[in-house]
């Protein structure tokens, strides 16, 4: 396999060789790269070579001196190079498999790879690793890694994975702790399937784990209207509010070796506050959704007082954002309503492209804000501003996941279209006061 470039950093090595975007990387100290790790491993001495394939189709081999580490200035169109590993599970609840036809191509992508757990902290199974992959992740120190357990009773995870392999749950577990290899753990949760005593044996089980279990994220199922599996149901408040109430139980008996936390939606369905920013202790997991309620108010709190008391000039700001999005911002919005000449409405979306029972502001697409606006753009006498979180789209391209791309969603609005970071600091950005967001 080869890496190959997709740029050169300034003031590089890479530059210095005058290698540029397109070429290849075939080896490194005679070894084949077969990913970013690999090309991270063996590039670590002080002196190695590099074979590279011009986009000519020369080879040139470099001998390479730098210092331990430095980075030589390459940047690669992906973090894999052979392919990414598919998934060979069939779960009950995969998002993945409820996704109805038009969305965006990459979103049909069922991955299960180690290497991308380590290096984007995607979750994983287990249910396809090797002997080989084992070794590689002892040896190269590949951790944490992000692990999908969901239940340690091993039947029940064949059930909810369709997989005779997912019974090797324990197995993975110890022969990471083993190893010392660090863990953040997730358990989808459904109701009535692996929640209730099951979630308790399965607390239970995972304590031997720590402290290579750094964290255990409780998330509640996601489901959208094309899900196939009848007996996959949603959250009601009551079921949420025992799922927090067994987590709670386990908390207070940890202490500060506490590792369980639960997702904020959890307490978004139960109606209940969430705990404060110092319960999370390093948000690890904040991109599933645990904690990241408590980290937007947090970063709100220090900059809330240096925001100006009035505007000069009237502005008004209309955001856009998922049902659980907005209960979230609720607060916020109400504080920046305080502030003379300004007005913020906000506009809870509706998701009428998966279905309404998605309710997180990352899966609005372009088709349901054009849906969810249309009565109130009617209505409107002037062309109006309205501001959209980035994490809506794309990471590199503004496009929805339903391949709508913002000026075409703005067109069929008639609409100033603002794409902002998502959390305060894009507040501010529309605001104008980006600056405050590099003082906190």
């Amino acid at each position: 396999m080869t890496g190959i470039i997709a740029d050169i950093l300034e003031d590089s090595i890479a530059e210095e060789l005058e290698l540029e975007a397109g070429d290849e990387v075939v080896a490194i100290n005679g070894y084949e790269i077969n990913d970013l790790i690999d090309f991270n491993y063996h590039t670590a001495d002080e002196e190695f070579t590099m074979l590279v394939r011009k986009k000519s189709g020369e080879k040139i081999c470099f001998d390479i001196s730098h210092y331990p580490y430095e980075d030589i200035g390459i940047e690669f169109t992906d973090n894999v190079f052979d392919g990414i590993r598919s998934c060979r599970n069939n779960c009950s609840f995969c998002f993945v498999s409820q996704l109805p036809e038009g969305c965006r191509k990459t979103m049909y992508l069922k991955d299960d790879d180690y290497r991308m757990s380590f290096m984007e902290g995607s979750y994983i199974t287990g249910t396809n690793l090797s002997e080989e992959d084992y070794e590689r992740i002892f040896r190269m120190r590949l951790s944490p890694l992000y692990i999908s357990i969901h239940t340690t009773n091993p039947e029940l995870r064949v059930q909810l994975l369709k997989n005779p392999a997912a019974a090797n749950i324990k197995e993975l577990l110890t022969r990471l702790k083993d190893n010392d290899i660090y863990i953040n753990g997730q358990l989808v949760l459904c109701p009535g399937i692996n929640d209730g005593e099951e979630l308790i044996k399965t607390i239970e089980d995972l304590m031997e784990y720590t402290p290579q279990l750094f964290s255990l994220a409780l998330v509640p199922v996601g489901l959208t209207e094309f899900c196939k599996y009848p007996e996959i149901k949603l959250y009601q408040p009551d079921e949420a509010a025992e799922v927090i109430r067994i987590a709670q139980e386990y908390q207070g008996k940890l202490g500060e070796d506490n590792f369980i936390y639960v997702a904020d939606e959890f307490y978004l369905i139960a109606g209940q506050k969430m705990p404060e920013a110092e319960h999370y202790k390093e948000f690890s997991q904040i991109e599933n959704g645990v904690g990241m309620t408590a980290a937007l108010y947090d970063e709100w709190n220090c900059v809330i007082n240096e925001l100006p008391k009035n505007f000069n000039e009237p502005l008004e700001l209309n955001f856009i954002t998922g049902i659980s999005g907005a209960a979230v911002l609720q607060p916020i919005i109400d504080d920046l309503n305080k502030i003379e000449n300004l007005k913020v409405n906000i506009f809870p979306v509706k998701n009428s492209f998966f279905g309404e029972s998605v309710t997180v502001t990352g899966l609005v697409t372009g088709s349901c804000i054009l849906k969810g606006l249309a009565e109130w753009r009617r209505q409107q006498t002037q062309k109006p501003k309205i501001i959209i979180p980035d994490v809506m789209l794309k990471f590199d391209a503004p496009v929805f996941l339903d391949d709508m791309t913002v000026d075409e969603l703005a067109e069929k609005l008639d609409a100033d279209i603002q794409v902002v970071a998502n959390g305060v600091q894009g507040i501010l950005e529309a605001l104008g006061a980006e600056f405050l967001y590099e003082e906190i």
